[in-house]
């Protein structure tokens, strides 16, 4: 279990973007994301989503417990490999999951240091810039939490991205809000 730490920002000129990303970190490796959305409706307490993920050739079942300070998500997540997605469906459907979303995201991913950096298009959205940093349960604390901010802002100043252009929403719920 790990605590991700991640801001997302729009971005106006994605080739722009594309561009100061390669020079500053290098080489990028292609992103594929495409998720699918189960609501619980309260049966497991304290646990309201499960995502899938197809993420490459294989599936990840997540949960997080979420939460969203100024724009940066702040989340513990829960993950685990899945052999086959419909094993997996059938099976959070039996459980009397509903699922109520699909998201697809395309792009970029690059590295540097212990940052994960992706230019995505998220598709019926537009393209983001996201940025997160993952730290290790154990040694969360609020001073942390903010180096990682800090950090990771530093990232969207060097690229040209302003701080205005940051969206504090979750693409899950700005889906359901189209």
């Amino acid at each position: 279990m790990s605590m991700e730490i991640e801001i997302k920002a729009w971005v106006d000129d994605p080739p722009l973007i594309e561009e100061r990303l390669r020079e500053k970190f290098g080489d990028a490796l292609p992103v594929s994301k495409d998720d699918v959305y189960y609501e619980t409706d309260g049966r497991f307490p304290g646990l309201n989503t499960l995502r899938l993920r197809k993420s490459g050739a294989k599936w990840i079942l997540t949960y997080k417990d979420k939460s969203l300070e100024d724009g940066t998500e702040i989340n513990r997540e829960h993950e685990t490999v899945v052999e086959e997605f419909e094993v997996i469906d059938e099976l959070l459907r039996r459980f009397g999951c509903r699922k109520f979303l699909e998201k697809k995201k395309r792009g970029l991913l690059f590295s540097h240091e212990d940052l994960v950096i992706e230019l995505v298009h998220v598709e019926s959205l537009g393209t983001f810039l996201e940025i997160e940093k993952v730290l290790p349960v154990d040694t969360l604390e609020l001073a942390g939490i903010e180096a990682a901010k800090k950090e990771i802002l530093a990232v969207f100043d060097a690229v040209g991205i302003g701080r205005d252009r940051i969206e504090g929403r979750y693409y899950s719920d700005m889906l359901l809000d189209l």
